[in-house]
């Protein structure tokens, strides 16, 4: 069985989080390569210097959690669409949180990118879910 999206991007701070979702995604066959970052500004720099250089590794799908340290879900996208649009057209962004803000729903409408919004943890059912 093929996956479904190529290559996923996972960024979360929350080191469980991260194990159980990439082997979420594996299982459930969502994605056939999968970074994760532990930060939004870890994914910047895998964006900026990696995917930069061999835009095969642009992500299809991005889970973008929005409460982390230093730089939060919203800071990753105000400086992540700065980038070059070869990183930034394809992507589509799903946030992830714990708890659902209507706030963050305000937030997110200023971001073209973004989607959909899921309440962790990721099930199968909310990787069937998404549809780009």
């Amino acid at each position: 069985m093929s996956a479904r999206f190529e290559n996923v991007l996972l960024i979360d701070d929350n080191e469980i989080n991260n194990v159980m979702h990439e082997r979420l995604i594996e299982i459930a066959g969502f994605g056939q390569n999968i970074a994760v970052m532990p930060s939004g500004v870890d994914a910047l720099e895998y964006l900026k210097n990696v995917v930069a250089t061999d835009l095969s590794k642009v992500p299809d799908i991005i889970f973008l959690d929005i409460r982390m340290p230093i730089i939060d879900g919203f800071g990753f996208l105000e400086e992540y669409v700065k980038l070059s649009p070869d990183i930034t057209t394809k992507p589509k962004v799903i946030m992830l949180s714990s708890t659902l803000d209507d706030q963050d729903y305000g937030r997110a409408k200023d971001f073209p990118q973004v989607i959909s919004f899921l309440v962790k943890p990721l099930s199968v059912d909310k990787l069937n879910s998404v549809v780009i």
